[in-house]
């Protein structure tokens, strides 16, 4: 079985939007197991039903609120997801923080759809064969 891990952090529209390409990823392994990673605004609108088996949540705004205090529980939820041992991950956002999580994840293939600055760009390997399609949703489905 494939163990495919997601990750698309922030808020709600941006998991409405990811939730599309990850349709695709379900309909083309129905076997495999699908993990999403993700901040709590977005939790409830991803479809653990049909679409993914776990949610794993980065509270990120809670971890800068509480400074140097968190640090332990962050680097337990990045490296927790290595201990996964997913065979493919995908970052949907490829913001610094989304690179980070998917490379700290090791999964045994990484992709990026994006990377908006170039540390995020250094940490995976990014597709840009997009073609003439301009809308992100219909970036994120090829």
């Amino acid at each position: 079985m494939k163990r495919i891990l997601v990750v698309r952090f922030r808020a709600i529209g941006d998991c409405v939007m990811a939730a599309w390409p990850v349709t695709a990823l379900r309909n083309a392994f129905p076997d495999a197991e699908i993990v999403w990673a993700t901040e709590p605004m977005g939790v409830p609108v991803i479809d653990r039903q049909r679409l993914v088996q776990e949610v794993i949540e980065f509270p990120r705004d809670r971890w800068k609120k509480e400074g140097a205090r968190s640090w332990g529980e962050q680097l337990r939820t990045y490296f927790g997801l290595r201990k996964q041992e997913f065979d493919l991950g995908i970052d949907f956002q490829g913001h610094l923080k989304t690179a980070l999580a998917l490379r700290l994840a090791k999964p045994r293939q990484r992709l990026a759809v994006a990377a908006t600055d170039a540390m995020a760009a250094r940490l995976n390997p990014v597709f840009s064969d997009y073609g003439d399609l301009t809308h992100v949703v219909e970036r994120h489905l090829k």
